[in-house]
């Protein structure tokens, strides 16, 4: 049987109809959902996974100036405040 990624979590799902872009009715909801979308909880690993996160809640407002300048400096954030949230 062929598989294909969910265009939401990108997890591999069994193709059952040729049509079928998401893995599960909760992915299909997010996508269709635009604000939802900024929150997606991920189903099965039980991630958070927010695309824009309000940094000055958590941060310094130092850190919320280079954050908006180097993308990769909020990443290394949200990844620090994520770990927080799971444990």
């Amino acid at each position: 049987m062929r598989h294909r990624k969910c265009q939401v979590c990108g997890n591999l799902f069994e193709l059952t109809n040729p049509n079928k872009l998401y893995c599960c009715d909760i992915c299909k909801k997010y996508a269709t959902n635009e604000k939802a979308k900024n929150r997606y909880i991920k189903k099965k690993n039980r991630i958070y996974m927010p695309s824009v996160i309000d940094l000055t809640l958590h941060t310094k407002s130092m850190d919320n100036i280079k954050a908006k300048e180097d993308p990769q400096y909020r990443k290394g954030i949200l990844k620090y405040i994520l770990a927080d949230q799971i444990y």
